[in-house]
């Protein structure tokens, strides 16, 4: 009899070895259970934060790229027009010069830029980039100023007159 209390006292501390494992493990098995909610609702909150990142850089990128294109085209417009003044830069300052230089001439009476002219008898408009006059000599020299020289300009603009 002794033998089988000395059992059953074994039989009840392994048992009670086994539930104080078993509440451990269960202990535990709340606990990462309780971290895993954690971390998933973090996760969410990151994936939230990321997303609103994302979005945030997008128009954060689509107002620098729109600032961007903006400022190019405010770029262009600026060399557009100073490609518009090319005569009023380059030419008229020098055309006189060219003029006593190549032709012995002085300084004209009359000298218009960007001049729109209409030739009712032949039926054409045209602008003339620039028009020298020698009111006293029936001179007028005729400028047209092309960015490049082709010889289909000049042939153009010869046909007109």
């Amino acid at each position: 009899m002794a033998q089988v209390e000395e059992r059953v006292s074994e039989l009840e501390q392994l048992f009670k070895d086994l539930l104080f494992s078993q509440n451990r493990a269960m202990t535990s098995i709340n606990q990462l259970s309780t971290e895993m909610i954690e971390f998933k609702n973090e996760m969410r909150e990151f994936e939230k934060n990321i997303a609103k990142d994302t979005k945030q850089f997008k128009e954060s990128s689509l107002q620098d790229t729109k600032e961007l294109k903006k400022k190019m085209n405010k770029k262009w417009g600026d060399l557009a027009n100073k490609m518009g003044t090319v005569v009023e830069d380059l030419i008229l300052p020098n055309f006189h010069i060219m003029l006593k230089e190549y032709l012995n001439l002085p300084e004209p009476d009359d000298v218009m830029i960007r001049r729109r002219k209409k030739i009712k008898s032949k039926n054409i408009k045209k602008e003339f980039d620039l028009i020298a006059v020698y009111y006293d000599k029936n001179l007028i020299f005729l400028n047209e100023t092309k960015s490049t020289a082709k010889r289909q300009y000049v042939e153009e603009f010869t046909e007109v007159y």
